[in-house]
């Protein structure tokens, strides 16, 4: 999982607008999803870098 799709960013924003940390948003997709750490680290990363957006 090198890029993620809008679908997939889209899904992390709702989840950090509802009040979730970047860790859990990737703990949780990578669970729901069975997806090894390195795509964990991926949606982290999407994560941290959208919230970074949203809050500067």
């Amino acid at each position: 999982m090198a890029e993620l799709s809008e679908d997939e960013l889209a899904e992390i924003r709702l989840r950090l607008d509802a009040g979730m940390s970047p860790e859990a948003i990737a703990a949780s997709i990578a669970r729901m999803a069975d997806l090894d750490e390195e795509d964990e680290i991926v949606i982290r990363d999407a994560a941290i870098a959208l919230a970074s957006t949203n809050h500067s």
